[in-house]
Parts: structure tokens; sequence; C-alpha cells
């Protein structure tokens, strides 16, 4: 099993990126971010949280090899709320960020994957979205999304008050 990270397309000239994403080996993860708030504030929250995961990593890496092979819910689950607590204390350093600097409108949405042998575990928040392509067996091709978008339009398209069409043309 490998995994792969893939940003939104190249802002244009001039214009600031806002997403960042970051793969690594060891543990083996990928991450995909998306900053919004416009220059100088996506952007900053896109690389506050790489640098998060970063921080995360070597504590990620020894539970990905003490968990390797080990299929328990509590070794899963060990991996889970770790993921869990990263987001949490990136979520409260981009609001410590918001109101020192006076930064209004600074928020990321954002993958984590970590790749445990042949499990695969992820978090995500927002509209950044994780799937998964077989490139073996019956569902050979098959691109299957495991993700829900965290949005107001997809949580009113889950509930029958918008069309698939009127989600994907909102804002």
């Amino acid at each position: 099993m490998r995994i792969a990270a893939s940003g939104s397309a190249t802002a244009a000239k001039g214009a600031v990126n806002e997403d960042a994403h970051l793969l690594r080996d060891k543990p083996a993860l990928a991450v995909v971010v998306d900053g919004v708030g416009g220059p100088d504030v996506g952007d900053r929250v896109a690389k506050l949280a790489i640098s998060a995961v970063l921080d995360r990593a070597p504590v990620l890496e020894r539970l990905v090899e003490a968990t390797h092979g080990d299929r328990s819910s509590g070794a899963r689950l060990a991996l889970s709320r770790t993921l869990e607590r990263m987001f949490g204390d990136l979520h409260h350093a981009v609001q410590d960020t918001v109101r020192a600097e006076d930064r209004a409108g600074m928020a990321a949405t954002m993958a984590v994957v970590v790749l445990d042998a042949d499990q695969l575990q992820f978090a995500h928040v927002g509209a950044v979205r994780v799937y998964l392509f077989r490139r073996t067996g019956a569902a050979r091709g098959e691109l299957r999304l495991l993700t829900e978008d965290h949005t107001l339009g997809a949580l009113r398209m889950r509930h029958g008050n918008m069309s698939h069409q009127e989600y994907r043309d909102s804002p």
C-alpha cells in the first residue's frame, strides 16, 4: 500500500497559494492542508498545520512501530487519539494566533493519513478529501471517497435540502 498527497491547482500568477502538503516515509504519512483567509493568512495557517504534523511525527512513528501488525482496537485507538489531539492542539494554536495578531478569517481544512503496513488511519476536517485507489484485485482502478466534507453545504446536501449540483456550485 502507498500514500500520495495532492493539493489544489497552482495559484494564479502573482497570487499566494494557500495550500500545503507533506509526504513522509517514516512514519508513512500524507498531509494536505488548504489554508483559508487570503494572502498572509491562509498560507501561514497551512505552514502552521504542516509544522504541527512534523512536531508529532516522532510520536506517530513510535505508535506505528508499537502497533505494527497489531489489529486490536486498542492499538488503532491510540493512533486515532494522537491524531485527534494533534487536530485539537492545532485548532487552539490557530485561535491563539487569531487573537494575538488580529487575524480574523484564519482557518484551514486538513487531512492527515497514516499508513501502518496494510492499515490506513486518517483524520480530517473541512473539505479536504481522502480517497482510496485500488491498483489490484476485483476493485482495480476504483477510486473511492473515504471522507465526507465538513461544510454547511455538504450537511444540507446529506439532509436533502440541496442537490449535488447545487452543492458543487455553492460558495
